[in-house]
């Protein structure tokens, strides 16, 4: 059976950084989803189907999955292994009637807008007769290690975080910058 890809619809944020998500067709009309995964060696990279329940997981449990609001996850397939998967969930270059062929549609500015990614033939993207390049949702950016705790803190606690600024602008007022003047003091004091 041969498949298409349609656009990317979406992005994951795993270990490896992110890799986009897209949307896929099959020649019978079923709709589906994949994305471009290492496979062993970090040098070949595959195509790898999918399911419906995995976007579904990745949705609520861990949240490191970003699909646009308007595609309708039920209706997209589900089946572990449909006939177009081969092996570990890889779906052959040789399947996809279109890999490679993939374009990135650019705003009038030159930039390229999220999910913006189309197969060939596909000039303009349909969610439900709405054009995606109306649609430019904001990266979400993640910071790392120490820097990422802070920011996790700061999200999840902003009236603690605005009382801690305000603690420690009033600790730098009226503690520090005394103390900084006094050593100034004694500078001058010492010169004469």
């Amino acid at each position: 059976m041969a498949v298409k890809i349609l656009y990317n619809i979406g992005s994951q944020h795993g270990g490896n950084g992110y890799s986009n998500l897209f949307l896929g067709i099959t020649d019978d009309s079923k709709k589906f989803l994949l994305q471009v995964e290492q496979t062993g060696d970090p040098s070949a990279r595959k195509w790898m189907y999918k399911t419906r329940s995995w976007a579904k997981t990745h949705l609520s449990g861990t949240p490191d999955l970003y699909i646009d609001s308007r595609i309708k996850l039920d209706d997209l397939l589900d089946d572990t292994a449909p006939s177009f998967v081969g092996q570990d969930g890889v779906i052959a270059d040789a399947t996809i009637t279109n890999a490679g062929l993939l374009k990135a549609k650019t705003n009038d500015n030159g930039s390229v807008p999220v999910f913006s990614l189309l197969g060939e033939g596909v000039s303009a993207p349909n969610f439900d007769s709405t054009d995606i390049t109306d649609f430019t949702p904001l990266k979400k950016a993640t910071a790392s290690g120490f820097v990422s705790s802070i920011t996790t803190f700061i999200d999840q606690n902003p009236v603690t975080s605005l009382v801690g600024f305000i603690l420690l602008v009033l600790f730098i007022i009226y503690v520090v910058a005394p103390w900084l003047s006094d050593m100034n003091k004694g500078k001058k004091k010492r010169k004469r």
